[in-house]
């Protein structure tokens, strides 16, 4: 009997076991569901948001040709109407001659004049060429256009070309068509691996297409600097959102973790699962956004300390006409739509680290993609005295 009751009890707890790995997959599949609804409205508002850019600008061309077709119009008519009009001043000064010459009683004048009054040119070649009146065929501009923008709303290649994303291979809705993933058998890590993969090649293929911020916005973090990384000519603000680079040194504790030669500080809460934070810098020159691994090493003139300069950090120096992406020492200059708001989306799991220069919608500076494998922190790199940058609050939509 005792036998018999191990036994119901070690199956029963095997059953449980099932049971909540069973819950474990449901609930993967759950989030996973959400997270492709909400980035696949996000993206409806993208594409929709592409549509109707190229529908103004295919309008704005057309109204263009139809100008400058309208100016050349203008002009050779105007042309061919002066033309006209100083023959008829010619014609009729010759009528106001001949019409006095035969008024005239001086017969032998009258013999010596006519013969150069009459000599007026009625060859076909002189007489200007005036073709039979037809409306001009201004009309044929839109009907081109309006085929050309049916090929391009056709043709998702087009699109992405459309958006200046001329390198793009990929339809920019692909990744809604992955094969459905077989969870059967399966471990939950196994499961969710598969999951956080193609999480990563969504974002291969999103990498190309301009974003909007919506979509980003669904992973915001709330973060804030640490002061115990903050270098001694940076000031933070009461609320820990803002850092400033001052023209004297601040007193700051000594602590393990602060810089002491970059003025650099870190945030305070660890970079997790898939983030997203933003940046926006008041810099009279430049400054620098980074992630680093929380074990970077903050004391000494090394590069070992110094963001984007090692195997630790990964960062983006922002211009004001581009930028320029570091890591381990090498540089990449990047050519983007400049902005003093920087996003940084990070995927932990799925080894992915976008850069982004924000605005109206989000352009794609520079991806990364890597394993990590150790916690993640966001960094700003101030350079001069008055340069200020803060992170941005926002929330998750």
């Amino acid at each position: 009997m005792q036998l018999e009751l191990e036994q119901k009890i070690q199956k029963t707890r095997e059953r449980i076991q099932e049971r909540q790995k069973q819950v474990d997959l449901l609930q993967c599949q759950a989030d996973n569901a959400i997270c492709c609804g909400n980035t696949a409205l996000a993206e409806a508002d993208n594409v929709f948001a592409l549509i109707a850019r190229l529908v103004e600008r295919t309008k704005t061309e057309a109204k263009e040709d139809i100008r400058s077709q309208q100016e050349a119009e203008e002009h050779k008519l105007k042309e061919l109407q002066d033309k006209v009009q100083e023959e008829i001043i010619t014609l009729k000064a010759k009528y106001n001659k001949l019409e006095k010459l035969s008024h005239s009683e001086d017969h032998s004048g009258f013999i010596r004049t006519f013969p150069f009054l009459s000599e007026v040119d009625e060859t076909p070649d002189s007489e200007p060429s005036i073709c039979e009146e037809r409306p001009p065929m201004f009309l044929d501009v839109i009907t081109s256009a309006v085929a050309e923008l049916r090929e391009k709303l056709q043709d998702t290649n087009a699109l992405n070309q459309a958006a200046g994303e001329e390198q793009a291979k990929h339809n920019t809705t692909a990744w809604l068509t992955f094969p459905p993933i077989n969870y059967h058998g399966q471990s939950v890590r196994a499961y969710q691996q598969q999951l956080h993969a193609m999480q990563a090649q969504r974002w291969l293929i999103l990498r190309n297409v301009r974003t909007l911020r919506a979509e980003l916005l669904y992973y915001a973090q709330s973060l804030t600097l640490d002061p115990n990384t903050v270098h001694c000519q940076l000031a933070l603000s009461a609320d820990n959102n803002t850092v400033r680079f001052m023209s004297s040194e601040q007193e700051h504790v000594e602590h393990p973790e602060r810089f002491t030669h970059f003025s650099q500080v870190l945030t305070k809460e660890v970079l997790t699962g898939r983030c997203y934070m933003e940046i926006k810098a008041r810099s009279e020159e430049y400054f620098t956004v980074a992630v680093a691994y929380k074990d970077m090493r903050r004391e000494g003139l090394s590069d070992e300390c110094s963001l984007g300069n090692n195997t630790k950090s990964w960062a983006v120096d922002c211009f004001s006409d581009g930028f320029v992406f570091w890591h381990n020492k090498r540089s990449l200059n990047v050519r983007a739509r400049p902005s003093n708001k920087i996003g940084i989306y990070v995927d932990v799991e799925a080894g992915v680290l976008c850069f982004y220069s924000v605005g109206r919608e989000a352009s794609l500076i520079h991806t990364v993609h890597t394993s990590f494998t150790e916690p993640l922190l966001a960094g700003i790199w101030l350079k001069d005295a008055a340069d200020c940058a803060e992170i941005c609050s926002i929330t998750p939509r």
